[in-house]
């Protein structure tokens, strides 16, 4: 299993407000979807003398909401529900509950690059992503 089935399949497994299929590298443009991406970030790998390598990898989960250009709950609803899995994430952090990504690989860290996720608007559906930058950071053992 790669490093993104693992993550896709935890993710799914732990994270309650996600619907029955966590989409990767895929946007379904429709309420209540979430999607997994690569990013288009490299990631950082800083190699040990022993071989073993550093390596954080960035992702980003994108939350597909619905979108009213009217003042009414339905935004804040859906702001509120994109920060609701920021929380989360951290949390998961503080408590060291991370993917299994092998035998060969120790999760350090995974963590959230910013506070409040990045927000595009869908005129046309009345739909907004609501984006969220993520890390994981595992140390791969040579081996």
């Amino acid at each position: 299993m790669n490093i993104y089935e693992s993550l896709t399949k935890w993710l799914t497994n732990n994270y309650s407000d996600i619907n029955d299929w966590l989409y990767f590298n895929a946007e379904k443009h429709e309420d209540g979807n979430t999607s997994v991406m690569s990013s288009e970030s490299n990631a950082s790998v800083e190699t040990f003398i022993d071989g073993s390598k550093l390596i954080t990898l960035p992702f980003v989960v994108s939350m597909i909401k619905e979108y009213d250009f009217e003042q009414s709950e339905t935004n804040l609803n859906s702001m509120s529900e994109a920060q609701n899995f920021i929380d989360w994430m951290q949390q998961q952090d503080l408590i060291s509950n991370y993917p299994q990504l092998g035998d060969n690989c120790i999760v350090e860290e995974i963590a959230v690059s910013d506070t409040v996720p990045t927000v595009w608007v869908n005129q046309t559906d009345n739909l907004a992503k609501y984006q969220v930058n993520c890390t994981i950071k595992y140390l791969e053992q040579k081996g």
